[in-house]
């Protein structure tokens, strides 16, 4: 899979998380998504992602740090990604998002653009 392909899979599992109300789940994702983002080059999209897991839990570790770049480059935030990573291989997310009551919620079908700004807001990249 391409950083594409997972920011797409982990944007699609962080608004089911949102949908289902498990915000503490959503702000894994979250994680994730910023991780790939900035492998995507698009740092607003991984800054606007942390500063959506802030709001909701002020004491996540990112906000230990003065910025995700900071985060990048400790041991520990790399450590907490490699876990998050394991905690959710490949064969896991297509199996939760290819699950038939995942199905009913029409993820597929979404642009993950409007997913993304239902998660973030409409952030827009540099």
């Amino acid at each position: 899979m391409t950083s594409e392909d997972w920011f797409t899979a982990f944007v699609r599992m962080a608004f089911l998380a949102l949908k289902r109300g498990v915000l503490y789940e959503r702000d894994k994702f979250l994680v994730l998504i910023a991780v790939h983002a900035v492998v995507l080059d698009r740092w607003n999209v991984a800054e606007a992602c942390c500063t959506t897991i802030l709001e909701h839990n002020s004491g996540h570790m990112i906000g230990k740090y003065e910025s995700l770049r900071a985060a990048l480059k400790d041991e520990g935030w790399k450590t907490y990604v490699r876990r998050l990573q394991r905690e959710w291989p490949l064969e896991k997310l297509e199996t939760v998002l290819d699950h038939p009551q995942v199905q009913n919620y029409g993820l597929a079908d979404l642009d993950v653009e409007i997913l993304l700004a239902d998660l973030i807001g409409n952030q827009k990249d540099d």
